[in-house]
């Protein structure tokens, strides 16, 4: 999700380091979710899910061009994991979602 409101500014005034990594938002259940700046964009931010989320398993009621790969928070093991699995589901083998990852709000039906 995108915001124009900065969370980091509103608590303390603009420090322009937002871009180190360090900022998290918190839910009240105690999700955790990530917080960036979005390049050249002045006070856009990016909160990022708590989660990884991961729509393999609905590759067939997705029309080409619908997804993006985002691996802002992945290490290079993930990133190899990930797009190894996505060839293979292309290719018809099972689809296999990442361990630990969420359908987000694609498994409460929403739709392209």
């Amino acid at each position: 999700m995108h915001m124009k409101h900065c969370p980091i500014s509103a608590n303390g005034g603009c420090r322009s380091d937002c871009a180190s990594g360090r900022y998290t938002l918190s839910d009240r259940r105690g999700y955790v979710f990530p917080i960036s700046p979005v390049k050249l964009s002045g006070c856009l931010i990016r909160i990022m899910n708590s989660t990884p989320t991961d729509i393999i398993t609905k590759l067939d009621g997705l029309r080409p061009a619908t997804c993006v790969l985002d691996f802002s928070l992945a290490d290079a093991s993930e990133v190899k994991a990930r797009i190894a699995a996505l060839k293979a589901a292309l290719a018809g083998e099972p689809a296999l979602a990442a361990k630990g990852a969420t359908g987000g709000h694609w498994n409460r039906g929403f739709t392209v």
